[in-house]
């Protein structure tokens, strides 16, 4: 059934944690593979992260309970990618703006109290 317990928790944990897993890749890749700077290394470890989190996110909403009378009345007749930027528009690009900047200049303050590699 589309509202079991097991069914939420794949939507807000597993999905975060494929999203997390992505990002954490990305930065790997980044930082020991292709040596790009911090800056720039943080940067796009948070863009990654924004944008997998929503995708994966919204994806598993609608392949899970898309089915519910709640979700399926505000989809309407739209196709599901632009039921899924309309649900998340402006919310996603602050989200991309803001985790992008803040990973950035996280990285930064962590590579120079040395708290890691």
């Amino acid at each position: 059934a589309a509202e079991s317990t097991t069914d939420t928790a794949v939507l807000c944990i597993v999905s975060r944690i494929i999203a997390g897993a992505i990002a954490g890749t990305v930065h790997y890749i980044m930082n020991n593979k292709l040596h790009a700077n911090t800056l720039l290394c943080g940067a796009l470890t948070g863009l990654c992260a924004a944008i997998c989190n929503t995708l994966l996110f919204m994806s598993t909403l609608v392949l899970l309970f898309g089915d519910m009378p709640y979700i399926a009345n505000m989809k309407g007749d739209m196709s599901i990618i632009v039921f899924i930027g309309s649900f998340v528009g402006v919310n996603a690009i602050i989200e991309m703006a803001t985790s992008t900047l803040i990973t950035a200049f996280a990285a930064l303050g962590i590579k120079k109290t040395k708290l890691f590699g």
